[in-house]
C-alpha cells in the first residue's frame, strides 16, 4: 500500500501514513500476531524518517485492547 501512494503524496509534498497495533508488547497465544505487528511498527519509524525529507508523515497509534465481557464464561 505504502508503494502505491508514496508516490503522489511524493509529487504533493503532503500526505500521512497510519498503522495500528493494539499492543508493542508479546501477547500470548498470538505469537504471530505480536511478531507482525512488531514488524509493522518498526517500519513504520523507519519509514517516517526518510518519508519527512518530502513531507510525508509516518505514525502509529496504539488505541489499547478492548476488553469484551459479553459471553465470557467465569473462569
Amino acid at each position: 500500500m505504502t508503494r502505491a501512494v508514496m508516490p503522489g503524496m511524493r509529487e504533493r509534498c503532503s500526505g500521512a501514513i497510519v498503522s495500528s497495533s493494539v499492543t508493542l508488547h508479546p501477547l500470548p497465544a498470538l505469537s504471530f500476531y505480536s511478531a507482525s505487528k512488531t514488524a509493522v511498527n518498526a517500519f513504520t519509524e523507519s519509514f517516517a524518517l526518510e518519508a519527512e525529507e518530502v513531507g510525508v508523515r509516518a505514525r502509529f497509534a496504539l488505541p489499547g485492547s478492548v476488553h469484551e465481557t459479553r459471553g465470557a464464561t467465569p473462569c
